[in-house]
């Protein structure tokens, strides 16, 4: 459907109507008559092509706009590409109005030369000088695609199990997971085998040590250790912090470490505790985002 609204129409306006969250189309195939260059005193309302500087393989959007002399309309806009018409639009007359333009540039084409058409009122039709656009490609170095890559997530590890003396929460809010889990607590999964990353943050909300808070809190500890199946442990993270004394230790904490090589059946263990204080009151401390990665 997209592809034969490109075909048939012309979207006008584009700039001012999507601010209001519609787009105005006017059917395009307007016929045209020989052309003619626009003369030297109408040069300062020659249809203009703005907003790019290069085309690309298959569809592109051009926009033209154009404004009338003074007692005259406009009443038509057109664009060609190559010498081909690919978009010619009319309109009832406006002071000033613009279009866009969308065609097709095949794979093997290197460069476009574009000319924007004008009419005035119900006279002769106008053709600017030609532009030539050059025909880009998405060239990557293979650096780059290692570079700008993104994990592919392709399954959830299920939690193996929760202890939370207080209660534990699994929150979703904007796409983002957030396990609120006043300390002390531990949640556990079992490790697959390609398990090598673990991603995520951790924290305390404001709340749990601003000044109205009667009881705020004096810190947690955030603790990530791989339990083996022999019985061994290996501790990979550990930190402690105190928002209420310590302003860098406020808001979210990026979680980022490696993980030792695992067995299926290893299992991981976040645990938060109360601190060195012992003081569990208003530690509502939290886990969000967690990720495992296979890769580093």
């Amino acid at each position: 459907m997209e592809n034969w609204i490109n075909r048939h129409y012309a979207e006008i306006e584009s700039a001012k109507w999507g601010r209001q969250g519609f787009r105005l189309f006017a059917k395009s195939g307007l016929p045209l008559r020989a052309t003619r260059p626009i003369p030297l005193e109408l040069v300062p309302y020659q249809a203009l092509i703005f907003g790019s500087d290069r085309l690309a393989p298959g569809w592109n959007f051009i926009d033209v706009a154009a404004s009338a002399p003074s007692g005259s309309v406009v009443t038509g806009m057109a664009l060609k590409c190559n010498d081909v018409l690919v978009a010619s639009v009319e309109f009832p007359g406006a002071d000033q109005t613009a279009f866009r333009a969308a065609f097709e540039i095949p794979d093997n084409q290197e460069s476009g030369r574009l000319q924007a058409l004008v009419r005035f009122d119900q006279g002769d039709w106008f053709h600017s000088g030609e532009v030539t656009f050059p025909v880009v490609t998405a060239i990557i170095s293979e650096e780059d695609r290692m570079a700008y890559s993104m994990p592919l997530i392709t399954q959830r590890i299920e939690a193996d199990g929760i202890r939370a003396a207080f209660g534990a929460r699994a929150d979703i809010n904007e796409g983002v997971t957030t396990f609120a889990m006043h300390a002390p607590a531990v949640l556990t999964y079992r490790l697959p085998a390609n398990a090598r990353y673990l991603r995520g943050k951790y924290g305390l909300p404001e709340g749990a040590y601003s000044d109205d808070n009667p009881s705020p809190s004096d810190g947690a500890e955030f603790i990530v250790r791989v339990k083996h199946q022999d019985g061994s442990e290996t501790e990979v993270f550990r930190r402690t912090i105190n928002p209420r004394v310590e302003a860098m230790d406020r808001g979210a904490h990026q979680l980022g470490v490696g993980l030792p090589p695992v067995t299926t059946g290893d299992s991981l263990e976040l645990e938060i505790t109360t601190g060195p204080s012992g003081d569990a009151a208003s530690d509502w401390t939290y886990w969000s985002e967690l990720k495992l990665e296979t890769s580093l």
